[in-house]
């Protein structure tokens, strides 16, 4: 029986195989490429936001940044609010490998259909997500922002 999430959970699994066989000789995985592309993109990369923007598990997240540090492609700072808050900093080893990685990344995309088609199926796929997204937290006090 087809049902719409094992298909997605197959499609998930296949397309995460072929993007770590395209991306192995930059030393990172698919989920590691995924967290190096929210710390190199965002404005205040912090574990929260990380956390956030991927839907990992805080345990998950907790052993790719391990992973990244001990590789040099990362490293923990203090954050600019306070010092119990920690930044994740993109090291120019990791800016590198993730460009690349990222640069694969796209081109395997392209090769999986027209433009068109792609975009109409991402849209599909982020109208999925932001129906079972859980709700932002607002970073000034780490409570749920209500939304309508």
């Amino acid at each position: 029986m087809r049902t719409y999430l094992a298909t997605l959970s197959r499609a998930h699994d296949l397309l995460e195989q072929l993007l770590e066989a395209t991306i192995i000789e930059t030393g990172l995985s698919a989920s590691e490429l995924l967290v190096m592309q929210v710390a190199f993109e965002a404005e205040e990369p912090s574990i929260g936001v990380i956390l956030r923007s991927t839907c990992l598990r805080p345990t998950t997240l907790s052993s790719l940044l391990r992973r990244l540090q001990r590789q040099g492609y990362i490293r923990l700072v203090s954050g600019s609010r306070d010092g119990r808050s920690r930044l994740v900093e993109v090291t120019l080893p990791g800016q590198q490998a993730t460009r690349i990685a990222w640069s694969l990344h796209l081109e395997l995309e392209r090769s999986l259909g027209e433009s068109g088609e792609r975009d109409h199926d991402l849209e599909i796929l982020l109208s999925v997500f932001s129906l079972l997204a859980p709700p932002a937290i607002d970073p000034a006090d780490g409570l749920p922002i209500a939304t309508a």
